[in-house]
């Protein structure tokens, strides 16, 4: 019987020793861990977006910056009133004006801002005397706290009034009356029934209608409200407008005549209708005074309407014809002799 030999113990050494020292040779290589490759993906990704993104600019990018002013919110009977306070318009640059000669150039200024600084430049110098010369007259105004109000309500109905048959249509009027001393002649009837017909134009407004008053002789004198003592427009409730025609009965007729002024503090309040009375043709309004109301009211879309008092027959209004015409207005003579008594 053969008997299966068993290979020499050497040899088992040797071949377990081999086996072990091939075993590195036939075990798999190790691979580079998941996470590894993700988050150097991810880096590569986020360097790659932080070199080619750029910031997008919001607001007015290039633009020049503007000046703006601070509104201001006050509560009357008719709801809250907001104005806008003007008392930065001196930090106005030469680049804003540059843009409002732009505007009027191609037709689209009446879209503009209002600018207090344009309307009220020079308006001391334009009278003659300094500012404490013109602030210290009777009823002078505070002209360096002129305020604007902001908007006037696209959906407020209008109103309908007249002033000695010349009718007004809007939201906002401003009723310009000269009260120099020639209002006292004829017995003191022309100022009287200037007052009268004021009074009667005030009452076919309505609370959400707004005004504003201006008599004026070497200087302008605004009606004040309680809550305000700078130029602004009221609304017709009925406190308001017993106060305003208290102050209407108040005034007299005194001192000499300076019409621009007067009419640049109306226009300054942005009104639908001024309605512009007086019996002084002369002296007239310098032509750069006119052309500047002008330009402004055809840019507020402010339209003038002239009453004019005289005696005897017209002369054709001269100057104060040609304001009414220039700005779609109505002019009015009224001749005083034929005033029907003291109202």
């Amino acid at each position: 019987m053969n008997r299966k030999q068993n290979p020499p113990a050497d040899s088992m050494r040797l071949g377990k020793r081999n086996f072990h020292e091939l075993l590195p040779d036939i075990q798999p290589r190790r691979r580079t861990p998941a996470w590894i490759l993700s988050c150097s993906f991810h880096v590569a990704a986020l360097l790659l977006l932080a070199l080619f993104w750029q910031p997008i600019r919001k607001g007015t990018g290039e633009a020049s910056d503007r000046p703006i002013g601070i509104a201001i919110a006050t509560t009357t009977t008719a709801g809250r009133d907001y104005f806008l306070s003007q008392n930065s318009s001196s930090e106005s640059t030469g680049s804003e004006t540059s843009a409002a000669n732009s505007a009027d150039a191609t037709g689209t200024a009446a879209n503009a801002p209002l600018d207090m600084g344009e309307l009220l430049g020079g308006l001391e110098a334009a009278a003659g005397e300094s500012a404490g010369d013109l602030n210290s007259k009777v009823g002078s105004s505070g002209l360096g706290d002129m305020e604007a109000e902001i908007g006037s309500g696209g959906n407020t109905p209008q109103a309908t009034t007249t002033v000695f048959g010349v009718t007004g249509t809007g939201t906002r009027f401003v009723y310009v009356f000269d009260r120099s001393d020639s209002m006292n002649g004829y017995e003191g009837k022309p100022l009287a029934t200037a007052k009268r017909e004021l009074i009667n134009s005030l009452k076919s407004l309505q609370q959400v209608h707004q005004f504003q008053i201006v008599f004026y002789n070497d200087a302008p004198t605004y009606f004040r409200s309680v809550i305000s003592t700078t130029p602004r427009m009221l609304y017709g409730d009925e406190p308001s407008k017993l106060a305003a025609a208290d102050f209407v009965r108040s005034m007299m007729a005194t001192g000499g005549t300076e019409h621009a002024n007067a009419i640049r503090m109306a226009l300054a309040m942005g009104p639908d209708v001024i309605f512009f009375l007086t019996d002084a043709s002369d002296p007239p309004m310098k032509n750069s005074q006119m052309q500047q109301i002008i330009d402004r009211a055809t840019r507020n879309g402010t339209t003038i309407h002239c009453i004019e008092f005289g005696a005897g027959n017209s002369n054709g209004g001269g100057w104060i014809a040609e304001l009414a015409r220039e700005t779609s207005g109505e002019y009015r003579y009224v001749d005083l002799q034929q005033l029907d008594g003291t109202p």
